[in-house]
């Protein structure tokens, strides 16, 4: 990968091995990534409730009032 923000080390038997800190901070940032895809998807769920629900309570307040 040439040009990429990883940090290769050179181990003892001429390994490059990927710096343990750029692993975390992948890890995380992946972690981070899917969660806040979670947190979306459930949001848009439950606004889509609410919405479907609050249209069914005034279409069924008017047909009760009329």
């Amino acid at each position: 990968m040439l040009g990429s923000s990883v940090d290769y080390r050179i181990c003892l038997f001429g390994v490059a091995a990927l710096n343990k800190q750029d692993g975390a901070e992948a890890m995380w940032t992946s972690t981070t990534q899917s969660e806040l895809r979670e947190i979306v998807w459930l949001a848009s769920v439950v606004s889509a409730l609410s919405i479907l629900g609050t249209g069914l309570a005034v279409a069924l307040a008017m047909v009760l009032v009329v």
